[in-house]
């Protein structure tokens, strides 16, 4: 029994190992179509900056400087994964006589604690680029509309295009085109009436015709006003003081428009209330 048990633990033992080295292999074929990848477009860039197409010498050097820890911080991180798949210690370093900010600075070591020290000030570095990039961005985003509109330029020459006012030279140092400052007539027209012209247009492409329809308008609920409100929810006079008020001699008499007066329907009132408290006495 002692043996079928070993059995069985040596066949799950080298299952488990049969799939992670299937799991492996399958990681390191991705990381090479990925490798193959990144070398195709490092060669297309550097062709390009061979061939002088990538100029930078008039944009932002926050940007530059932003790719180039980019490119460090993946690098060493490169670096320390095939270090420690050696076997290496990651202790080995060589420390720098001079502190990060100074111009004079040497470059580090080949030790893997070296790598570890550059990934470190990369990360730092990185962080305080990502806060002055979002001081930046309204400046970042003109040059990037600018260099997208550069294509058109030469239909903005001939008459097709107007462009806006070259406000990011004075930034970036270009030259400013002299066309560019020319009268839009486009600017003149009323962007009012343009929507007006474009709500005559139905669905599926169909025009209006000229013919004037008035809004409709949209159900809304009735909502009374406060003064009416309160009026209505206003407590009667009392009888009494109504009848105080009838009765006083200082003022003029008063009868209504039918000629009954207010009296009779006053006294009618209380006797029908004095009738009232009577019955239920005499129920008791």
């Amino acid at each position: 029994m002692a043996s079928v048990h070993d059995d069985n633990d040596t066949f799950t033992t080298e299952s488990n190992t049969d799939a992670q080295v299937q799991e492996f292999c399958e990681v390191v074929n991705d990381m090479k179509n990925g490798l193959a990848s990144v070398r195709e477009t490092i060669k297309s860039l550097q062709e390009k900056h061979t061939a002088s197409q990538l100029d930078t010498k008039n944009g932002i050097s926050l940007l530059s400087l932003k790719h180039h820890s980019m490119l460090s911080y993946l690098q060493s991180l490169a670096l320390i994964s095939s270090r420690r798949a050696a076997g290496d210690s990651l202790n080995e370093r060589t420390q720098p006589t001079m502190p990060f900010g100074a111009p004079e600075r040497e470059a580090r070591g080949s030790g893997a604690g070296d790598r570890v020290d550059s990934v470190i000030e990369a990360r730092v570095v990185l962080e305080k680029i990502k806060v002055l990039e979002g001081r930046m961005k309204y400046q970042i985003e003109k040059l990037v509309r600018v260099a997208e509109e550069a294509p058109s330029a030469d239909n903005a020459v001939n008459g097709k295009i107007a462009l806006p006012l070259p406000t990011s030279g004075m930034l970036t140092g270009c030259p400013v085109d002299p066309l560019a400052f020319r009268p839009n007539p486009q600017a003149l027209m009323d962007q009012e009436s343009e929507s007006e012209d474009e709500g005559e247009v139905r669905e599926g492409g169909q025009e209006r015709g000229g013919i004037y329809r008035p809004p409709k308008l949209a159900p809304m609920p009735y909502t009374e006003p406060r003064a009416e409100k309160d009026k209505s929810r206003r407590l009667p006079v009392p009888s009494a003081l109504s009848t105080l008020a009838h009765l006083d001699p200082s003022k003029p008499y008063m009868e209504s428009t039918s000629g009954l007066g207010s009296t009779p329907a006053l006294m009618s009132a209380r006797a029908r209330e004095l009738q009232r408290m009577t019955n239920s006495r005499r129920r008791t």
